[in-house]
């Protein structure tokens, strides 16, 4: 994960996942991982758009 800042109180986020195999990156695919996934960035935009 990196964040870069875009200025004007912007950050640019950049998350890499790497898998071993094509099977490797299909189990991920089929749990749900997504899902849980927009969950978290959906917390943390929340989180960050609380005043400081």
């Amino acid at each position: 994960m990196t964040l870069e800042d875009l200025g004007d109180g912007r950050t640019k986020l950049v998350t890499v996942s790497l898998f071993h195999t094509v099977e490797d990156l299909q189990g991920m695919m089929k749990s749900d991982m997504e899902r849980g996934l927009n969950q978290s960035y959906a917390a943390l935009d929340t989180l960050l758009a609380r005043p400081h």
